[in-house]
């Protein structure tokens, strides 16, 4: 090859690659159920949630998207769980096949998809919570000689 073919290459490489990388972004907008499919899959939530009932999204990057539609189902305490242990019962909506951690080991025992969107609901023994502590919290008091501050 001349000295100039061989600096075409990495600018037509470069060129390929980006070809490539706009088409897979266009053609990846098709994967992503719409809107429609969101507000379908939330009101089939909302038919049969319960207080208490654990809601939880796959892949966790969708997660903003499922507050969206059904945030006001998830009090604080609830969002920051450390585990889904002490609930009964959890709702998972997922998307391209995804299962929440949280759902792991466990069966569905329903499974409906809403163009895109599945929803699962999930049963499961509920372990005892002995404590919590974030219940108490209005019950916290700091007491006892303060100590000398830091240097």
């Amino acid at each position: 090859m001349r000295p100039n073919a061989i600096r075409l290459v990495p600018a037509a490489l470069l060129g390929a690659i980006s070809v490539w990388s706009t088409c897979r972004g266009v053609g990846a907008a098709g994967t992503v159920p719409s809107d429609r499919a969101w507000l379908a899959a939330a009101a089939a939530v909302r038919a049969k949630h319960q207080p208490g009932e654990l809601i939880v999204f796959a892949p966790t990057w969708i997660d903003p998207v499922g507050r969206l539609h059904l945030g006001d189902l998830i009090p604080l305490e609830m969002a920051g769980r450390m585990d889904a242990a002490r609930f009964a019962s959890i709702w998972e909506l997922s998307i391209r096949g995804a299962r929440a951690a949280e759902t792991r080991g466990l069966r569905p025992d329903s499974e409906v998809d809403f163009g895109g969107v599945t929803v699962r609901h999930f049963p499961q023994p509920a372990a005892a919570v002995v404590s919590d502590l974030v219940a108490r919290w209005s019950e916290a008091q700091v007491s006892g000689a303060r100590a000398r501050g830091p240097s």
